[in-house]
């Protein structure tokens, strides 16, 4: 374990969506742990520094592959924070930072923890990012990570890295509406999920008895919003089929999420959306892309888990206990006896305040395993790997974005 106190750099890309929310949390349990961190961002700065409560943040550009002469100035930018800051180490959980910041500390001789926050792993990225301390959030990810060339032994599963909210306990009684949150920002990789469930609700609109709002929070990030109107259609095309059963409506992104989540009855969507609320005992949902619904129970929660809650995986089916919520009250209750019984599990798994020793011992092993002297000729050779590997994605890659079905 570690023997003093660090000085850590935290890299933010942005504060855009669940990884910089998980980056923020392990950030914020090391200064609680008396580490001196500081954070780097392009844009979203003020944001961030409102939400760190006095940590030191510094402005620098975003790393880019489609820029390589701009990356250049970027590192000597990284490397004079670096000779002004002093750090023992650097931590970043997104890929397009994490890839450039491994050739920085080739360059400084500063150690680096680099984490794949989510999502499938892409092999190419993290091939470029050998020698240096690999951190994921799921069993699913380190399978990627060793068929990548890391050894298990490297590869560290810090899943603890969201805070609790507190909620009262209650529940929507007879002739009142279910109210459900569906939350998840709209893209490539979301949105056949989405407009499946608003499809299935299309088609169980005669069985439904039990009046209900469901509202949607997340906005579309796709280029040039290209399926905000896909998605309008759908909401439209499903209000109409209920007649009145109940209604949705399509919130755009909202920023304090916990305290509308803390407000719901049911939460659907995947990671973080339905890991917190389940954490306070929530009736939670995590949404495949194929429509799936999973309910997390004790019974579901360790295939869950594997994979992140990411609706990836051969998970259970749960349609029949959504279907079933909305066609009798008495269900509500009993579901969330049953989400009360898997919350304490949850928290084990995902509450960030249990993270503290789990990142000291990754840190201990960055420091321990990671040369502190510069390699230049090792961040050249890095550098160039980065982009033979960034082209060989590209001519694999390259080919037009699935459809989205609008019957």
């Amino acid at each position: 374990m570690l023997d003093k106190r660090l000085k850590i750099i935290f890299d933010f890309l942005n504060m855009s969506g669940g990884a910089p929310r998980s980056q923020l949390e392990h950030m914020m349990a090391m200064k609680q742990a008396g580490h001196n961190v500081i954070a780097t961002i392009e844009s979203d700065a003020e944001l961030l520094r409102q939400k760190s409560k006095g940590v030191k943040v510094f402005e620098v550009d975003n790393f880019s592959t489609m820029t390589p002469i701009k990356n250049f100035y970027i590192i000597k930018k990284w490397t004079n924070i670096i000779n002004a800051v002093k750090p023992d180490l650097i931590h970043a959980n997104r890929k397009p930072q994490f890839r450039f910041l491994a050739v920085v500390s080739d360059l400084t001789g500063v150690p680096l923890v680099f984490v794949q926050p989510g999502g499938v792993t892409n092999i190419f990225s993290i091939k470029s990012m050998y020698r240096k301390t690999p951190v994921c959030y799921s069993l699913e990810n380190k399978r990627s990570f060793i068929h990548a060339g890391f050894l298990p032994s490297e590869i560290n599963v810090i899943s603890n890295r969201i805070k609790a909210f507190h909620v009262s306990k209650f529940h929507s009684h007879t002739g009142f509406p279910v109210k459900i949150l569906f939350t998840g920002n709209i893209k490539r990789g979301t949105v056949q999920g989405l407009c499946k469930f608003l499809e299935h609700i299309k088609e169980i609109s005669g069985q439904i008895k039990v009046p209900f709002l469901l509202y949607i929070a997340g906005q579309d990030t796709s280029p040039g919003r290209i399926y905000h109107e896909i998605v309008a259609t759908k909401i439209f095309e499903t209000n109409r089929a209920l007649s009145g059963k109940g209604n949705i409506e399509n919130l755009g992104w909202v920023e304090d999420i916990e305290k509308l989540q803390a407000s719901m009855d049911i939460c659907i969507g995947k990671g973080r959306s339905v890991i917190q609320p389940a954490m306070a005992g929530k009736i939670c949902f995590v949404i495949a892309e194929t429509g799936r619904l999973t309910r997390v129970s004790n019974k579901t929660f360790q295939s869950l888990y594997e994979f992140n809650f990411s609706g990836r995986g051969d998970q259970e089916d749960c349609r029949s206990d959504f279907l079933a919520l909305l066609s009798d009250y008495s269900c509500l209750a009993k579901l969330m006896e049953e989400s009360d019984s898997v919350a304490p599990k949850v928290c084990d798994f995902y509450l960030a305040e249990n993270a503290k020793e789990k990142l000291e011992y990754v840190y201990a092993q960055a420091l321990k395993t990671q040369s502190k002297r510069p390699q230049r000729s090792n961040a050249i050779k890095r550098y160039i790997f980065l982009y033979m590997l960034s082209l060989q994605e590209f001519a694999l890659n390259h080919v037009a974005s699935p459809q989205v079905s609008q019957d």
